[in-house]
């Protein structure tokens, strides 16, 4: 069988399509064209749905142009299907609190944990809403699995003084306090209400 035409066409994948889309909004919005560029990386986006630099990209300007309710929507589009992306789990828990909606921010959260387990700041940032929904015994478990990942950060040994010593665990309250202290990372008015938490101990 002969091929008509000579060489056939080459032809361009959705993912290529996408990228080119990307690049395009990308150039867009340098130049200040926003709704255009807005519209480019939605349509990168409907091309390679898993294209994550679109999504990243899309997010921070729809940020940018105060609108932060389609940002959520956005990321919550990209974790629906990947739960692994931990850091949009964490930018649209930000923004629910932001919106104070902390129950909404644990669920989104308590979804993409599994994929987690081993990042302290996700696991701080959710012991930090259970302390803020007065749930300290489970806020205590994931900054004991914080502080096993990072020993020396002293904002996380004061949440984790603050859960333990609602807790009335008090003489464990008192060590994390005093390590919080030890770390020389707390600002002048944390130190203080450190100070102020251990002398009620």
């Amino acid at each position: 069988m002969q091929m008509q035409g000579g060489l056939p066409k080459k032809q361009i994948s959705p993912a290529q399509q996408a990228e080119a889309e990307f690049h395009k909004a990308s150039e867009l919005a340098q130049r200040g064209s926003i709704s255009d560029a807005l519209a480019g990386y939605e349509a990168a986006l409907r091309l390679n749905p898993g294209y994550d630099k679109a999504r990243q990209a899309l997010v921070a300007l729809l940020l940018e142009s105060k609108r932060g309710t389609d940002a959520e929507r956005i990321l919550h589009e990209g974790i629906k299907n990947r739960p692994e992306q931990v850091g949009f789990a964490m930018l649209l828990a930000r923004l629910q609190v932001e919106r104070g909606a902390v129950g909404e921010a644990l669920a989104t959260l308590d979804k993409s944990l599994p994929f987690a387990s081993q990042q302290a700041d996700y696991q701080a940032f959710l012991a930090a809403l259970l302390q803020r929904q007065n749930r300290h015994n489970e806020a205590v478990a994931h900054y004991e699995i914080v502080l096993q990942l990072a020993p020396n950060n002293g904002i996380w040994l004061m949440g984790y003084g603050i859960s333990l010593r609602a807790v009335q665990r008090n003489a464990e309250a008192k060590d994390a306090f005093k390590r919080a202290l030890e770390t020389q990372m707390l600002s002048p008015e944390l130190r203080e209400f450190v100070q102020q938490k251990l002398k009620g101990l």
